[in-house]
């Protein structure tokens, strides 16, 4: 059997903060706990499949000064590049580096979460800037 990726786990420090920056700014799903249910321990958000899991008890990442320093990053295809940039920043995320265009026809830009935990944001279409990039399609994967 092929190894499936199924959970990315993060430790934070400011559980809450976090929680709220990745299912407000970033707009993920909680699955736990439940909406409007406190987080306490940990906070468990669904990524299409694979689920994120932020832990409380973490220490503070050191920040990455350039877009080559960040590693362990999710990438999130979103519709507008900009305007998640923006909730991110609203939210508390620092920008790392300007808006690029790795293909043409897309956009991409990391943020740190208020935790310093890095995540990047993509615009563009799906099977073509993975086929620019070289990449397999996503549904390859599981055929």
């Amino acid at each position: 059997m092929r190894p499936i990726f199924t959970e990315l786990v993060l430790r934070v420090e400011n559980l809450a903060q976090e929680a709220a920056f990745w299912e407000e700014a970033v707009g993920l799903e909680r699955v736990r706990p439940k909406p409007g249910e406190p987080v306490e321990r940990i906070a468990i958000f669904d990524l299409g499949g694979p689920r994120l899991e932020i832990h409380a008890g973490g220490k503070p990442l050191p920040r990455p000064t350039g877009r080559e320093q960040v590693s362990g990053a999710p990438i999130l295809l979103v519709e507008d590049c900009e305007a998640a940039l923006q909730r991110a920043l609203e939210w508390g995320a620092t920008q790392v580096a300007p808006i690029s265009a790795p293909v043409p026809g897309s956009a991409f830009v990391y943020v740190l979460s208020p935790g310093g935990q890095p995540v990047g944001f993509v615009q563009g279409d799906e099977r073509h800037y993975r086929q620019q990039l070289g990449m397999k399609p996503l549904g390859s994967y599981w055929s």
